[in-house]
């Protein structure tokens, strides 16, 4: 990840003036992709939550937890998966648990020496209590792989509470001893997030640049 600074800023810092600024494609009242960038290929999102993941998930081995699905299994070395659970509030196929993150009785204290948990806190009426109990069912020196956005369309089902800072988030993962934050996007792929603009349509540079006001998502490695 390239991070912004002073000398970045001004490489890039070319300012058209007021009126000359041209638009083009991006002059519309409707994104180009109403499904974050689907249908164009991958989303700006699932590049910086998997780019996260790739960077911290070689330590990972043991009993493991996800949530939804197994999504991000693949990424992990499968010869060091003890379990593999997935925890979702409906009951379906590839689901292990079915159980609200906010109360799950039915996962005993310290059971997880990693939890993958991304883009999930932002669908939990109260985020406190379900990391609560993220931290009750993590191992002792077990990590919480954890991904928020800070921007992203309304997505209603199963319902959008939240956005988050990375001062809300050092505020909610209080109760674990260890926790580091990253950042992850700029200021053009915040834009182009809303108008649905996959990350294949953007250079690795423009997608790797890392800019503290602008960011997309936010990545968490806690530890309890």
């Amino acid at each position: 990840m390239l991070p912004i600074t002073k000398v970045v800023r001004r490489l890039f810092a070319r300012r058209p003036s007021v009126g000359a600024v041209n638009f083009g494609d991006l002059r519309r009242l409707t994104p180009i992709c109403d499904n974050w960038g689907f249908s164009r290929g991958q989303v700006i999102g699932r590049y910086y939550v998997e780019k996260f993941l790739r960077k911290h998930v070689d330590g990972v081995s043991g009993v493991i937890l996800e949530f939804g699905d197994p999504r991000y299994r693949p990424l992990l070395r499968q010869d060091r998966i003890e379990r593999y659970d997935v925890l979702d509030i409906t009951s379906r196929d590839g689901v292990t648990i079915t159980g609200d993150i906010q109360s799950i009785p039915a996962i005993a204290d310290e059971t997880y020496d990693a939890i993958i948990c991304t883009q999930v806190l932002e669908h939990v009426p109260n985020p406190f209590d379900a990391v609560k109990e993220l931290h009750r069912i993590t191992k002792k020196d077990g990590v919480l792989l954890l991904t928020v956005p800070h921007i992203n369309k309304i997505h209603r089902s199963p319902g959008d509470y939240w956005r988050f800072t990375e001062d809300s988030l050092r505020l909610l993962l209080k109760p674990f001893s260890h926790l580091e934050i990253e950042m992850f996007g700029n200021v053009l792929t915040t834009a182009l997030f809303g108008y649905g603009i996959s990350s294949n349509e953007l250079t690795q540079q423009e997608m790797d640049l890392a800019d503290p006001e602008y960011p997309v998502i936010f990545g968490c490695l806690a530890r309890r």
